[in-house]
């Protein structure tokens, strides 16, 4: 991959490089990514050594334009690198215990979802409450980032479950790489607050279908080892059973504005997944 354009950033006379550029993480949200380098010295325009590194989120839920971040916070990673003694000698990463504050943005980890996932299908379950995130991740024995520490956003994480708490509201996210842990993350949250609804979805993994005959919400309770739990909305409903390649989840959710009218049908299988959307007429 080919390394973004370099800019310049001098620092008590010394001059420095950095580069600066964004993506969308699986769940949407935008993620800045700052590398900065020490410079050749004589060829200022080629890095030298290895570069410290650090990963933003927007402080704030309200839509801003994080697309890139300003040259401002660039100094500001830059000069908080050099008091822990960065010298690009190796890569660093500048974390959120690290104390960096800023106007618009938040440290995050250098694992978020896209590296976790690698590229694999991805599960996640949603559920709003979020003094449960710590008790869930510990039902399903998924330890705590180090990295995160201080973070804005709490995490948990291990190499195929990985729980966000979110930053802002109340909502706790359970990512999984199998629907077999996805259905496990439904069990433990139903142990824990067996009212407490909840969605699910596919990320990366999900074919969407044109809408068509719909397979009542009931008829799952006919499968092998079906069980039921609540949705977000009255209406909503989510079933697991097992199926002939492992398990498998259906679930249906209602129209907010429209409680009779079924507005998702997403049915996730490791076989292959499908979301289905009935827009309103």
């Amino acid at each position: 991959m080919a390394r973004k354009p370099l800019r310049r950033l001098v620092v008590d006379g010394r001059l420095y490089l950095y580069s600066m550029g964004w993506t969308y993480d699986l769940d949407g949200e935008r993620v800045v990514a700052v590398a900065l380098y020490h410079a050749e010295t004589g060829q200022e325009n080629r890095p030298r050594g290895q570069p410290m590194r650090a990963k933003f989120l927007t402080r704030e839920a309200a839509v801003v334009d994080t697309s890139i971040a300003f040259p401002a916070d660039a100094r500001a990673v830059l000069e908080r690198a050099l008091t822990l003694g960065w010298d690009g000698r190796r890569e660093g990463w500048l974390l959120p215990a690290s104390g960096l504050e800023r106007p618009g943005l938040v440290l995050s980890g250098p694992t978020r979802l896209r590296e976790w996932a690698a590229g694999k299908p991805a599960y996640v379950l949603h559920f709003e409450d979020t003094t449960l995130a710590e008790r869930i991740a510990g039902d399903l024995g998924i330890p705590a980032v180090p990295a995160a520490r201080g973070a804005a956003e709490a995490q948990w994480r291990d190499e195929t479950r990985y729980v966000l708490r979110s930053r802002w509201g109340r909502l706790v996210h359970v990512y999984t790489r199998s629907v077999a842990e996805l259905v496990a993350a439904l069990a433990a949250v139903a142990r824990r607050a067996p009212r407490l609804g909840g969605s699910v979805a596919g990320l990366a993994s999900v074919t969407p279908e044109a809408a068509g005959e719909v397979v009542p919400p009931e008829h799952w309770a006919t499968q092998p080892e079906a069980r039921q739990f609540p949705g977000v909305r009255e209406r909503d409903v989510v079933w697991t059973y097992a199926g002939p390649d492992g398990p498998r989840v259906e679930a249906y959710e209602y129209h907010p504005d429209a409680p009779e009218h079924l507005w998702r049908w997403t049915s996730l299988h490791e076989g292959g997944s499908v979301e289905r959307r009935f827009p309103r007429a």
